[in-house]
């Protein structure tokens, strides 16, 4: 072999690499990250001399040849290079060409104003060129750089995608970017996708432009630069820039729909002339981001792409090249010398970039929800169901199913939560904005490390166990790593350190039986918007953290009434710790006495102490660190489980919320509000007030939650034991109704205003819902009126009576009128029917106990003994008795008030005080029916702003915001978006919609509800 030939591959073998990932791009492999997809190196490596074959002259005799054609004209007087003769060895001739180039390299070179140079910590140097891409004098500067400084390594602006404007002359690349057709159009899409594509065309259109209008090609300096990077010993050519296809694709990410539409038709209708002249003004800014933003003004998101990501890519890999490099003889480290040639609008980015930290994996993903860390841990922990077979099934010996959740066609958002997407580390703007992010959260695409999977549980639904249920439409997708510097109080909550993520509504799982998995935009709104007001409330609650709807349709019969109707397909996203409950550990329960179904994995009791292990370790670890003793351990898992179950339901109480539906599949592990489905904020305070139109005995009642929270807990025992002994559940048990009633009575002070304890408080209290009962007071609004009651004060005197009054007038504001009660106390039981049992309660007790119960009745008795009452009062006379009432009540409540100042030297700082804590406890807006039901019919209709509207006042629902008083729209009329309902569909039910939003008035937020709530029903 000679000398030529193998210094050949001394220089391009034995160079110091720059990167690992430089290194797997030229031997051919891809660099996969752990989500599995793929990153594009950040260093592309290109030769720059194509060296002959061995038998011809030592190439160093001769000029230096180069890739590109002659008909790439030269720039200034070419060097040559010395002969080499064939008997110096290769470490001679190494030492020869290393002192010849640092013969070249200028100690302090004359550049032009066009370069400017960067220091590296270990004493590198780059010299970065800002050129224009259609200019002759950028390729001057190019060159005279190079020649000045003899560097190590030249990097430029292109990716491998772009690698061929080096390898075709000048001709070639003029015909090339002039001749747009049809074949170019679709390999561009297919390579990049439709709008990826069509960018890439719409901007080589603009490149066309520019050449035709000057007649020269683009990238000359960069084809000048790999040219005189030829002639340097030793130097490397690297690619610097991001991969195309990601610059774009994060391009069209960046820009909604309108966006898009006026940057395609800036770029199609480009015409304007340009000169030799215009292009020397444009080194002041890249050429074709400036053509742009003149053609259609400035767009902050794609600048954001285009230039401000490109200038972090190119920062870091100008900084992987200006690293030390080894000399000859001995391989000693010296400083490198870097020429970088980029546009002039990049120069002053990476400038303020040159020595920050950065992150690239933030900019090489195409959709923000590409970078969430899944660590599925519930996957690997619990026992999976191995068959994947398709259709309703008994799934046995497992906690999960593997599950494709079913594609939406054309998903869209309807609302995200920017607070419940801060968890997992998003941005709620750059979710929304996302072209991906209605696919990525609604499960019709899943997101890199995402594994999706069905839970499997039973459950007690209405007292009977029911045997399998499971996740019919809820579909997990695995669990997010808790972002770096997350609220410590969160993580307190969240000791599990990641965030379990679900799709509901994603299609059919084993579990779906008869139904299809799909879920609708009416129910999808409601568990959206009460997750988040539940949390903004301060009761614990999974989350949700976006709504998606679609152009998928299922039918449903939203009363069950024989009248169906086509609605669209909608998926909520869930985010919770985990989304294990009571009936989880009921599959493991054998045949019930009543209904003789049993759990799919009875008998397998490993799986269950596998379960109570994890769930342990994992959400309950000071439990598990604390409690050596299994069955210790055991109990105390159970005691804080009924612990913040009792706290939940007192917190439920007391804000007036009615869950609808607690059967122990629907109870959390964790003490968290799971499930909204019919629930409903109380308006008119009523204890027996039912939101689930469905429950017809009342099972499920507001006064009925502490009860069947407990009867629950006894439920989740029986489905531990024996790794509970049931004795000691027995006892945990015994402390239920104590530990309720302290946290009732702790947050029932608050909500009147009373620091102090006193044994009478829990009369007062009682008396105050006697009195709202009675009155037919709103339970929100009396609460919240609570606070302009003041505390009496020393010398008032002769004033108490006018104080009281004024109190008395303000709570009657809130206080139902006749008509109202006389709705409210009609019984819903037919008076034939209600005989007819009332006679068969008599005559055959055991049939009636099939058919019916005593405490229906009593309750339908109950308000037909009201109703009566009421037929035989006058408006003026409710009044007078409801002053009377209400009259009583405030005076025993400013004389417990008065008990509250005893013993402070500071009455108004105490009055402060108290008004501070009420007004903090007591909301201003709930969620009422009213309210989510106008939000839905505006949706209906094709407009998601008043569910966004919404959203935003449930964030703040104990004060006051300005420009949200009132809801922007009401009724499902008279929706401004695009419409969501095909014509003709349901015209029958649309027609009654619109007369009777035709009738409705603005009502505000905090008001009571209007007459037309009363129609709502709930199922």
């Amino acid at each position: 072999m000679c000398t030529s030939q193998r210094l050949r591959d001394y220089m391009y073998q034995n160079a110091p690499l720059l990167s690992v990932a430089q290194a797997l791009h030229l031997t051919g492999e891809a660099h996969t990250d752990r989500q599995g997809w793929q990153l594009a190196p950040l260093f592309t490596s290109v030769t720059p001399t194509a060296f002959p074959p061995a038998t011809t002259a030592p190439p160093f005799a001769r000029k230096a040849t180069s890739a590109v054609s002659d008909a790439d004209e030269s720039v200034g007087q070419e060097e040559e290079l010395p002969y080499l003769p064939p008997e110096l060895s290769d470490g001679e001739a190494v030492e020869l060409l290393w002192q010849l180039r640092a013969k070249r390299r200028q100690p302090s070179p004359e550049l032009p104003e066009t370069v400017t140079r960067l220091a590296a910590p270990d004493g590198s140097l780059l010299y970065l060129v800002g050129t224009a891409h259609f200019s002759d004098s950028s390729k001057k500067d190019v060159a005279m750089t190079i020649r000045a400084v003899q560097p190590d390594v030249v990097v430029v602006e292109l990716c491998q995608y772009r690698v061929s404007m080096l390898k075709m002359d000048e001709n070639t690349l003029l015909r090339e970017a002039k001749d747009i057709n049809l074949d170019k159009v679709q390999q561009a899409i297919k390579q990049n996708g439709l709008m990826s594509g069509l960018m890439q065309i719409l901007l080589l259109k603009v490149s066309a432009h520019i050449t035709e209008q000057l007649g020269m090609a683009p990238g000359g300096e960069f084809r000048e630069a790999f040219k005189e990077a030829g002639q340097v010993p030793f130097c490397k050519f690297h690619l610097g820039d991001r991969p195309i296809p990601v610059t774009f694709k994060r391009a069209i990410a960046a820009l909604s729909l309108w966006q898009k539409a006026r940057l395609a038709w800036g770029l199609c209708f480009l015409s304007d002339p340009i000169s030799k002249e215009d292009v020397e003004k444009c080194k002041q800014k890249d050429l074709l981001e400036q053509t742009m933003s003149e053609m259609i003004g400035e767009f902050p998101a794609l600048h954001q792409t285009i230039v401000a990501e490109r200038d972090i890519y190119l920062t870091h890999t100008l900084r992987q090249a200006t690293r030390c490099v080894e000399a000859p003889p001995n391989a000693q480290k010296v400083p490198a010398v870097v020429v970088g040639v980029v546009g002039m609008g990049h120069v002053p980015g990476i400038e303020r970039n040159w020595e920050k930290q950065l992150n690239i994996s933030e900019i090489m993903s195409r959709s923000p929800l590409e970078r969430l860390e899944f660590d599925n841990v519930a996957l690997r922990r619990l026992p999976l169901d191995p068959s994947e077979e398709p259709g309703a099934r008994q799934v046995k010996g497992a906690c999960f199913s593997r599950v494709r959740p079913q594609p939406l066609t054309g998903p869209r958002f309807v609302a995200v939560s920017h607070d419940a997407l801060a968890l997992l580390g998003l941005s709620g703007e750059g979710v929304a904005n996302d072209p991906l992010g209605p696919e990525y959260l609604s499960g019709s695409k899943l997101m890199p490390g995402s594994e999706s999977a069905a839970h499997c549980y039973c459950g007690h639904q209405f007292g009977q166990f029911a045997g399998q249920l499971g996740d019919g439409a809820a579909c997990y997708l695995g669990e997010v790593k808790v972002p770096p510097g997350q609220d410590p109080e969160l993580l307190r909550e969240n000791p599990s350190g990641r965030w379990e993520i679900q799709v509901k509504g994603a299609g059919l799982t084993p579990y779906s039986r008869q139904a299809d998995g799909r879920k609708v935009l009416r129910s999808s709104i409601r568990e959206f918007l009460c997750s988040e007001a539940m949390f903004f409330l301060g009761v614990p609650t999974t989350r949700a953290g976006s709504v998606v709807t679609s152009d998928s349709k299922v039918i449903r019969d939203v009363y069950y009434s024989g009248r169906p109707r086509h609605e669209r397909c909608s998926v909520v996203l869930r985010i919770a710790p985990t989304f294990l409950r009571f009936g989880s550990f009921e599959i493991f329960k054998q045949a019930d006495e009543f209904t003789g179904r049993q759990g799919p994995s009875h008998g397998r009791d490993e799986i269950r102490r596998q379960m109570m292990d994890y769930v342990i370790e994992m959400f309950y670890p000071e439990i598990q660190q604390n409690h050596p003793d299994r069955v210790e351990r055991n109990v105390a898992f159970f005691r804080e489980v009924m612990l913040r179950t009792a706290r939940l339901v007192a917190q439920w109480q007391c804000v007036g919320f009615c869950h609808g539906v607690l059967n122990t599949d629907n109870m959390s592990i964790l003490g968290v509000t799971l499930d909204y489905g019919p629930y409903g904020f109380m308006d008119r305070f009523d204890p027996e007030f039912i939101c689930n139109a469905s429950d017809n005995s009342g099972r499920y009642s507001y006064q009925a939650q502490p009860a069947i929270c407990r009867w629950n807990l006894v439920k989740l025992a029986e489905a531990l034991a024996p790794e509970l002994p049931p004795a000691r559940a027995e006892a945990v048990m015994d402390e239920y109704l104590d530990l309720y009633n302290g946290f009732y009575l702790e947050n029932m002070r608050k909500k009147l205003g009373l620091q102090k304890e006193e044994p009478e408080d829990e009369i007062l209290i009682t008396e105050l819902l006697q009195t709202m009962h009675d009155t037919g007071a709103d339970f929100t609004n009396t609460f919240r009126s609570l606070s302009q009651i003041s505390c009496p004060a020393e010398g008032e005197g002769g004033g108490e009576e006018e104080l009281v009054k004024k109190a008395t007038e303000l709570l009657l504001e809130q206080c139902a009128s006749l008509e109202e009660l006389k709705a409210a106390n009609k019984p819903t039981m037919d008076p034939r029917e209600l005989a007819m049992l009332l006679s068969m309660a008599q005559s055959n007790p055991a049939l009636f106990q099939m058919i019916s119960d005593r405490m229906t009745i009593s309750r339908q008795l109950d308000k037909l003994s009201r109703l009566k009452d009421l037929m035989e009062t006058g408006q003026e006379e409710l009044k007078t008795k409801q002053a009377e009432e209400w009259t009583c009540w405030i005076a025993r409540y400013r004389k417990r008030l008065a008990r509250e100042l005893e013993g402070q030297s500071d009455v108004q700082a105490v009055q402060e005080e108290r008004v501070r804590v009420m007004e903090g406890t007591n909301p201003r807006v709930v969620l009422r029916n009213y309210i989510a039901q106008n939000a839905i019919e505006a949706a209906e209709s094709g407009d998601f702003s008043e569910v966004q509207r919404v959203l935003k006042v449930l964030e703040k629902p104990f004060s006051s915001q300005p420009g949200l008083e009132l809801p922007a729209r009401v009724g499902g009329g008279g929706a401004t978006g695009q419409g969501e309902r095909d014509e003709g569909e349901d015209q029958q039910q649309e027609s009654a919609s619109a007369s009777t939003s035709a009738a409705r008035d603005l009502v505000p937020y905090d008001s009571k509800p209007p007459a037309w709530a009363t129609e709502i029903c709930v199922t």
